[in-house]
């Protein structure tokens, strides 16, 4: 599974032609696992579904973009 959520994230992210380095798409992983882990107690996202994760962290990169470029 984590590597089908690697191909996603990798997808995902050359999509927003963004570039990313292994050592941060090792950190997107274990954020992903992180909110996994909390996600079942705190409800963080409201889905449990990794996809929905994986959107989140591309609308979150997609915003960044545009706000550094405005600053």
């Amino acid at each position: 599974m984590t590597e089908s959520i690697r191909e996603e994230l990798h997808r995902g992210i050359s999509s927003l032609s963004l570039n990313c380095s292994e050592e941060q798409l090792v950190s997107l992983l274990a954020y992903i696992d992180l909110l996994k882990k909390w996600n079942s107690a705190y409800n963080l996202l409201g889905a449990n579904e990794t996809q929905t994760w994986c959107r989140a962290i591309f609308s979150i990169a997609c915003l960044s973009t545009h706000i550094s470029k405005a600053i």
